[in-house]
């Protein structure tokens, strides 16, 4: 079963705004999503991303991204911090966030843990993104705070999605602080599974 960690990026530093390149790369993905919208059935996902970041142009990336590429997401909910997320979640549901780290009111790490301490919310898909600091401790402390992914920041519209769409295929009961550090590298619960029908 593979890993779904992040892999350290050379430039970690915190996001402000979005760079000429992801400027670029989201006008081609609009050029493209554009030009195949006459010969495409309609888009078949029901489901709602909430996207948190204090950083408007992120959160207008992370979107327009999301609707372009992705085969699950229908529509996506902006919130300017993790408050406005938390508000959200409890008055209107969500099926996965994407959040950031670092955010004013309330941050990403505090978000998870109030989630998973709501009985209503606790298994909601959690993706933590950030350029915060060293990305195997960010790794860490997002799965104490109950995160199901971590994504470093600089990151492209392709892996963002594929990671979204993998936590969305494999929805399964929320981490806890007595979880493993690293807890993308739990064994599938189905392998046993498999293995046993395959002696039989």
């Amino acid at each position: 079963m593979a890993n779904d960690q992040a892999t350290p990026d050379r430039d970690d530093r915190p996001s402000k705004g979005l760079s000429d390149a992801l400027r670029l790369e989201l006008d081609l993905l609009e050029t493209l999503a554009s030009t195949t919208e006459k010969d495409s059935p309609a888009p078949s996902g029901r489901l709602i991303l909430l996207v948190a970041d204090d950083d408007p142009e992120i959160r207008g990336y992370i979107s327009r991204c999301v609707l372009a590429l992705s085969e699950s997401i229908g529509t996506v909910v902006e919130a300017a911090n993790g408050s406005q997320a938390l508000e959200h979640l409890r008055h209107h549901g969500a099926d996965i966030l994407v959040s950031d780290v670092v955010m004013p009111v309330l941050d990403g790490f505090e978000l998870c843990r109030i989630i998973r301490r709501d009985p209503i919310l606790r298994d909601l898909p959690i993706l933590l993104i950030t350029g915060e600091g060293d990305p195997r401790h960010m790794e860490r402390e997002s799965a104490r705070a109950g995160a199901n992914s971590v994504l470093a920041k600089p990151f492209n519209a392709r892996r963002l999605c594929d990671r979204i769409e993998l936590l969305l295929r494999s929805r399964s009961p929320p981490p806890t602080d007595e979880a493993s550090e690293d807890h993308r590298t739990d064994p599938d619960p189905h392998d046993g599974e498999n293995s046993t029908q395959e002696e039989s």
